[in-house]
């Protein structure tokens, strides 16, 4: 195991710290977690499937020209995943697999709910729904890369640090899956959210996911830390699509489809949908960290935490993970509350665990 990972908690939730070159930071997180890498190789049903699709001349020619596409516009992220590799002893283009499920995969949505709600007291709150194959891996990562603007993410083991959860010291952004509209040929959206890491405003990150569509779908959903404005981008597939809160006393809330670029939904982000469609539209007044931490935190039909089968955990899709679907569970909630500058967390059965911004980001 290597020692240049800081290991801390954030209540349950483990958390890791890791800076240095860009090489020495993946490397080391893959030799840290080369085991549960090793584990969601073998067991991840969504990776088995992939490796069966990529194994037909249709499959091949799409995984080349995504890989194309990333290496060209994304050479250092390209880099980032061999180093992860390369650390955990793994093959490199299983873990560019792994990475890119959501770009030429199965197209059916998988989960994540976000809410966001704008102003002085601004307030930011995600549900991370995944495999439950994630539920005993997914951690909190800072990520300081020599030259880079420190990040904290939620991490998957063997992904890069960018497709569910980010905080830097301009922004915060949950990521929900959505279809492409279209299969199109273009970088993986997990490297494109990674490069959006080092974007600070709200502007920036719209241009930035303008210049470069990704193969597959992500909603991004915003708060500006220093304005309280918060928007949802859709991008993806050759679609984009957003919506900024009109005001104080407003919500934005996104699930999984395309609600602003077009697409279809399934019943999962319907369901959930549904229910924050009812909170925005009751116009109460603005929802605190307190009530969005509980709706998001309540199971359907009174809040919007999706559940296994039977009731077990909490969830609802392949969600910032990505990609195709079995039973999923929310693996972990995140809210913001800006007033407080204060980071929540709840990992799936556990208490909440609340920790400074600026503490994440040290």
């Amino acid at each position: 195991m290597s020692d240049s990972v800081l290991e801390r908690r954030i209540g349950a939730l483990p958390w890791l710290s890791v800076s240095g070159t860009r090489r020495e930071c993946f490397r080391a997180l893959g030799e840290h977690d080369a085991a549960p890498i090793r584990s969601i190789m073998e067991g991840l049903p969504q990776l088995q499937a992939l490796r069966r699709h990529v194994s037909t001349p249709v499959g091949r020619a799409r995984l080349d020209a995504a890989t194309e596409a990333t290496a060209t516009r994304f050479p250092v992220h390209m880099d980032e995943m061999a180093a992860l590799a390369e650390g955990a002893g793994v093959d490199a283009r299983t873990v560019l697999l792994l990475n890119m499920r959501g770009d030429f995969g199965d197209p059916r949505a998988g989960g994540c709910s976000d809410v966001a709600v704008p102003g002085d007291r601004w307030v930011l709150g995600h549900n991370e729904d995944g495999d439950p194959l994630f539920a005993d891996c997914i951690s909190g990562l800072t990520l300081a890369v020599d030259g880079e603007r420190p990040v904290f993410a939620l991490w998957y083991p063997g992904m890069l640090p960018a497709n569910a959860f980010t905080l830097n010291r301009g922004l915060a952004w949950g990521v929900d899956h959505v279809p492409a509209a279209a299969a199109t040929v273009g970088p993986a959206r997990h490297v494109v959210a990674r490069a959006l890491q080092q974007v600070e405003d709200l502007d920036a990150a719209a241009e930035l996911l303008a210049a470069e569509p990704s193969a597959g779908g992500f909603a991004y959903n915003f708060a500006e830390r220093a304005t309280g404005r918060v928007a949802t981008i859709e991008a993806g597939g050759g679609a984009t699509g957003r919506a900024d809160a009109p005001g104080a006393g407003s919500m934005l809330w996104h699930t999984n489809h395309l609600r602003y670029a077009g697409g279809g939904a399934g019943p999962s982000s319907c369901a959930r949908g549904e229910v924050l469609a009812r909170t925005a539209a009751a116009g109460a007044g603005p929802l605190g960290a307190g009530e969005v931490l509980d709706l998001l935190t309540t199971p359907l039909p009174g809040g919007v935490r999706a559940e296994a089968a039977g009731g077990a955990g909490g969830a609802g899709g392949a969600g910032g993970a990505g990609g195709a679907g079995g039973a999923t569970v929310t693996l972990c909630t995140v809210v913001i509350d800006g007033a407080s500058d204060e980071a929540t967390f709840v990992p799936m059965g556990c208490r909440p665990a609340s920790v400074p911004l600026a503490d994440l980001l040290a």
